[in-house]
């Protein structure tokens, strides 16, 4: 026996009526009216109440009448299409309606409404697989991590990065503080065996992180450069180029199948950087009046301090000497900014940011985006293990 729940408006209608049938799992059943009113539209309405079995206690609710709802009223290939536009072309929604109905050539023209939901409910089906990839971030030797400024509503938001060459994996937040990193649950839970790649962020060396930090020489090549263009003194474009030769001559070891420098290279390159450095200080006293004074300091006190971080790759060729594979991963989301907009709110950006994993992750591993894309809105999206799997 299935007794009705009473949910919602108590009003009650009598026009309109018809039997619906509902079923319980344990074969329980009740015919009942059901009331099909008209809205203050004038338009008919369907109630369909919710029913619990007075013998089981499962709730079910009826079946909704033949004819009334369609299974999928647009394809997994449409809506991939759309998704596309959005979140790989960073179409604006709009525009993206556009483009869809005139490739179909107006035969199907669906609503800006839901182009918009497509982002959401394909979101909503790639929660495990961020998790999957999150959980696979935690057990990586060598980890990447970035993030970079972005906008809801007019506001300064974070969008930020973790992964390999194999694995993406974004999140979005209000703002780029602590409480974002410490919700990503993922530095928090790296162990001595993992070494962090970041671009000189002094929160990841706090005490209760377990992590060994390396850093970007990237980046530290772009502040001598600065440097070097407002100040002329020579100890900074000397320390860029040791570094870049550091590195071509790295490659070329990689290349020939060795797997570290001789010792005797170490100790050339840590001669020849305490050189420069001790260049540094002196053209540094000479000139320390001048409006470059303050960078100048830092940027000799950095790099005495973090000098192990920044150049472990020396040392391991197993390690990175660069941060590219964050800052590719972004890279992405700025164009989207430029191309489309800032984001509604934090739910938009963090959707957003869901897709962009799973597209990138698919991309990183050779697998077709429009393909992964597809199976997504299909309802059975690629697993991490298959995307891994089809690597090359």
């Amino acid at each position: 026996m299935l007794r009705i729940l009473k949910t919602g408006s108590t009003k009650q209608f009598n026009i309109f009526t018809r039997k619906v049938n509902a079923v319980c799992s344990c074969k329980c059943s009740n015919d009942a009216d059901f009331p099909r009113s008209p809205n203050n539209r004038g338009i008919i309405q369907d109630q369909y109440p919710k029913y619990r079995c007075t013998e089981c206690g499962k709730t079910v609710r009826a079946k909704i009448r033949e004819g009334l709802k369609e299974e999928n009223q647009y394809g997994p290939n449409i809506l991939a299409l759309t998704l596309a536009l959005i979140d790989m072309g960073f179409v604006s929604i709009g525009r993206a309606r556009d483009i869809v109905c005139g490739f179909l050539g107006k035969q199907v023209e669906p609503s800006v409404g839901l182009v918009g939901k497509v982002q959401k409910k394909a979101a909503r089906r790639l929660e495990k697989f961020r998790d999957d990839v999150k959980e696979h971030c935690i057990q990586q030797r060598v980890l990447h991590w970035d993030d970079t400024v972005i906008f809801m509503n007019q506001n300064r938001a974070c969008m930020r990065f973790y992964g390999t060459d194999k694995i993406a994996c974004f999140f979005a937040h209000k703002q780029k503080d602590a409480e974002g990193i410490e919700a990503d649950g993922i530095l928090s839970r790296l162990t001595e065996k993992t070494y962090l790649m970041h671009d000189h962020l002094k929160y990841n060396y706090r005490r209760e992180f377990l992590f060994h930090n390396i850093e970007c020489t990237q980046h530290l090549e772009r502040d001598l450069e600065s440097l070097f263009r407002d100040s002329g003194h020579k100890w900074a474009r000397e320390f860029k180029e040791l570094i870049s030769v550091t590195i071509h001559k790295r490659k070329q070891y990689l290349a020939e199948g060795k797997e570290k420098f001789t010792d005797e290279d170490t100790n050339k390159f840590e001669e020849k950087m305490e050189q420069i450095l001790a260049g540094g200080y002196r053209e540094f006293e000479k000139d320390k009046v001048r409006y470059f004074h303050d960078d100048e300091r830092r940027l000799l006190t950095r790099i005495n301090e973090y000098r192990k971080n920044y150049f472990a790759w020396v040392y391991d060729f197993t390690l990175p000497a660069t941060n590219n594979i964050a800052e590719a991963g972004l890279r992405m989301t700025k164009t989207k900014l430029k191309v489309s907009g800032q984001f509604l709110k934090e739910e938009t950006a963090d959707e957003f940011a869901l897709v962009r994993t799973y597209t990138e992750t698919c991309r990183r591993n050779g697998v077709n985006e429009y393909e992964a894309l597809r199976r997504l809105m299909e309802g059975n999206p690629y697993t991490l293990g298959e995307v891994l799997a089809a690597a090359p």
